[in-house]
């Protein structure tokens, strides 16, 4: 029975990422979708560990995060690239940000005036400085050569800015330089409570 649940969850892990890939859904259901697909994963990997494949529970963990990586990853795309909900149309005249700082104060202001709605600016502000957290934890842990500060954050820095260009090109979102500032920030600020957490495992 244990062997049949631990495959059920991750085809069921698969079939909840290719729904949320391909059906319109809003912020509240992909948020739950999400949390499923995690869930399920998790469960899988539990059932695996204790009765399944107990001696290859190194190989086992590392599929798991593969699978949740690259959900991530696409979900990523899906969100900054082709996502209804954000509007992904954009005129030319409104396609480059190159000021720092004009889109993080825009927002701001708006927070105290009440001219953006509490989701769009959190979506914005807290939503950008987080969406590439993530992305570190799955570098250092699925390429450990990458565990030095500054392969990490070069590589996010590049993925952004690489997401940043498609988004002009493609007229599907705004090249901002803010969206980059926030997204390597959070990611940097990231890896440091990592790094933290594993100093204080060490000690």
């Amino acid at each position: 029975m244990r062997r049949i649940l631990f495959v059920v969850n991750y085809l069921l892990a698969f079939f909840l990422m290719g729904y949320f890939f391909v059906a319109n859904l809003n912020l509240v259901e992909q948020f739950l979708l999400t949390l499923g697909i995690i869930i399920s994963i998790l469960l899988g990997f539990y059932l695996g560990k204790e009765e399944v494949l107990p001696k290859n529970y190194s190989a086992l963990k590392y599929f798991s995060v593969i699978i949740l990586g690259v959900f991530y990853f696409l979900a990523v795309l899906s969100y900054t690239l082709w996502d209804p909900l954000f509007n992904r149309v954009v005129p030319a005249t409104l396609r480059v940000q190159f000021i720092p700082g004009k889109t993080i104060f825009t927002y701001v202001f708006a927070l105290f005036t009440g001219t953006k709605s509490l989701l769009t600016i959190f979506l914005n502000l807290v939503g950008n400085f987080c969406i590439f957290m993530p992305m570190v934890f799955f570098l250092l842990y699925l390429f450990p050569h990458l565990k030095e500060k500054s392969r990490v954050i070069l590589v996010v820095f590049l993925t952004v800015l690489g997401i940043e260009i498609c988004q002009f090109v493609f007229a599907v979102g705004t090249f901002d330089v803010d969206d980059l500032l926030l997204n390597v920030l959070g990611s940097y600020v990231f890896y440091r409570i990592l790094l933290y957490i594993k100093t204080c495992q060490i000690k």
